[in-house]
């Protein structure tokens, strides 16, 4: 693929320069974003929920608010009611899934200050050692030859 122009830029995604997918993009930067629709899922303030499956009754809960045009989004905390599932994100899970979306970024990794507490930063010792992680500046990336075997170094930094 490198070879016909394209950038390896996530574990599991190729593109053509700078035509990277800005929405899975900022789904492994750990960033928010908006689940609208029947099943939709979505990040918003360390919480994510999941909307629930049924189109006819999303459609029908919906269609009952008495929302302006154009003002749906400044009503966001009333709308908890079309989701089936909700988890808040605390401190501990958000560092982690931080540290194991971010490595995903081939080119961009994360940034150093992810490996601060003590079992993120031995993991992260152990990993440079062994060449899995390369740090360049404050970026810690995953180490390409190690691609293939990243669930298990993941797996590192959630033990």
């Amino acid at each position: 693929m490198a070879n016909n122009g394209y950038n390896h830029y996530e574990i599991s995604n190729w593109s053509k320069k700078e035509r990277e997918s800005f929405h899975s993009t900022n789904y492994w930067r750990n960033l928010e974003y908006i689940g609208l629709g029947a099943g939709a899922s979505g990040y918003l303030k360390r919480r994510r929920y999941k909307n629930i499956e049924n189109t006819e009754k999303y459609i029908e809960l919906c269609s009952s608010l008495q929302v302006a045009k154009g003002n749906c989004f400044k009503q966001y905390g009333n709308l908890s009611f079309l989701e089936t599932e909700n988890e808040y994100i605390d401190d501990k899970l958000y560092k982690t899934e931080t540290i194991m979306l971010g490595l995903r970024l081939l080119n961009e990794g994360v940034n150093i200050n992810c490996f601060n507490n003590p079992k993120h930063y031995a993991a992260f010792l152990e990993c440079l050692k062994n060449n899995m992680l390369k740090r360049k500046n404050d970026r810690i990336k995953l180490a390409k030859e190690y691609i293939f075997v990243f669930n298990q170094i993941i797996l590192k930094f959630m033990e």
